[in-house]
């Protein structure tokens, strides 16, 4: 089966093609350099690509978008390489670039910075629906018109779900539309879309997608066991961190202490834990001595010896897919630094915030009993603490996290009794829809 080498299969077909590279350069031909660079910046982040580029002058536009591109996705709070990476993009539509990932990158560059009248501007001048989509919702959510970008959100989702199907569908299409029923309420409609288009793919690829997703789906019905196959089924990229994380997950009582100063976890909860996890720079407070730590892809490498220094301590790092590659290049796999093989992908659109992502793979590792405290869902009076998170990120928006995804994700695994939401995080969970959008407006802890 091909994701069973993923990994180690990915890693081998760039030492190849760097080698290869290499005796195109000895042989005196131009693609040489450019295949060495590619399978670099693969390799060892977009640093060493550079090199490489810098060493043998080579002009190619795409490699360096490329370049940008990874550098970024590195470090999207950066707002100058935000501005960079936008100038070029801006360039290439100028030039007559039409395809759609890059209108919606330049949609999701400008609402980064905060410039939503031009993303609505250049997307609607690409006429593609979810560019548009974006850039409304963005610009309302930035706004605080949560109601209205929630409206915005169930009108997409209804425009997806209406569309003819086609049994020729991309992969993409395929989960997009289940997704739609899913955001829509229609959690058996989405896993019967999935399970009855399944069978018109052939690669291993597309059926590990349609089974990941049917195992997320499954979860938000309060069933565990297709997540638990799933973990079982993809390998990991640090075998020997799973197997620890395993250890101190399963079967477990697990302690989730998330950012926000409005709760604090009592005494009683914390000595009858058996794993505390917590999220990024929630470890600032000495009182709560963290096991497991998540780390968002930005943090981990800004204030990599923070990390670190959790590592020495005992702590155990945990890094989403994305951080693969720059983990690996730093030398950290394996060495208190999980990677994880996969995580939900139930959000419409974008990612999810770190809290559904770190519950979702906790109950994938089997673990007995969660509960829930120091998380507010911007309701509250303070949703971060001290510290918690840079003036960079203030300054830039995120469009990717839906926060009332992010509520209803949780509060359906607290109604089927897969977590357990302390003090006021509780009275939060029960909130309606409604309910919560009214107190998402009225709150100023949204960033």
């Amino acid at each position: 089966m091909q994701h069973i080498g993923l990994v180690t299969g990915t890693i081998g077909r760039h030492s190849q093609a760097y080698r290869l590279g290499g005796i195109l350069v000895a042989r005196g031909d131009p693609l040489g350099p450019e295949v060495m660079a590619r399978a670099r910046l693969s390799l060892d982040g977009p640093e060493a690509a550079q090199r490489v580029i810098s060493r043998y002058s080579v002009d190619k536009p795409s490699l360096d978008r490329e370049v940008l591109l990874t550098s970024w996705r590195d470090a999207s709070n950066d707002r100058s390489l935000t501005e960079e990476l936008l100038r070029q993009l801006i360039d290439e539509l100028s030039a007559g670039e039409t395809a759609n990932r890059t209108w919606l990158l330049a949609v999701d560059l400008l609402l980064r910075l905060r410039r939503f009248d031009d993303a609505c501007e250049i997307a609607r001048a690409s006429n593609v629906p979810e560019a548009v989509h974006t850039a409304e919702w963005g610009m309302a959510v930035a706004q605080h018109r949560f109601h209205n970008a929630a409206a915005l959100r169930d009108s997409f989702a209804q425009m997806i779900v209406v569309r003819p199907p086609s049994r020729f569908a991309h992969i993409d299409d395929v989960l997009l539309r289940a997704r739609a029923a899913m955001h829509l309420g229609d959690i058996d409609g989405a896993l019967r879309s999935v399970e009855q288009r399944k069978l018109c793919f052939e690669s291993d690829k597309e059926t590990l997608a349609c089974d990941r997703l049917s195992a997320d789906l499954a979860l938000l019905r309060g069933e565990r066991e297709p997540l638990h196959a799933m973990a079982e089924r993809l390998p990991s990229p640090t075998p020997i961190e799973d197997l620890r994380f395993r250890r101190s997950v399963e079967g477990r009582r697990v302690l989730v202490v998330g950012p926000s100063p409005s709760f604090r976890p009592t005494a009683a909860q914390l000595a009858s834990a058996d794993t505390i996890v917590t999220t990024r720079h929630a470890f600032a407070d000495a009182s709560i001595a963290s096991q497991v730590v998540y780390a968002a892809n930005d943090s981990l490498l800004a204030d990599d010896q923070d990390y670190r220094n959790l590592q020495r301590l005992g702590a155990q790092i945990v890094a989403r897919p994305t951080s693969f590659e720059p983990l690996r290049s730093r030398g950290w796999l394996n060495r208190g630094f999980r990677v994880q093989a996969f995580e939900d992908s139930t959000p419409l659109l974008g990612t999810a915030f770190a809290l559904p992502r770190l519950l979702h793979d906790l109950l994938a590792h089997g673990a007995a009993a969660i509960t829930l405290t120091c998380v507010d869902f911007f309701v509250g009076s303070n949703s971060y603490r001290d510290g918690y998170r840079s003036g960079d990120e203030y300054a830039l928006f995120n469009p990717a996290h839906d926060p009332v995804h992010a509520h209803q994700y949780v509060a359906r695994l607290s109604r089927h009794g897969l977590l357990t939401g302390s003090d006021g995080v509780g009275r939060i969970l029960e909130l309606t829809r409604e309910e919560y959008l009214d107190e998402l407006e009225e709150s100023a802890s949204w960033p």
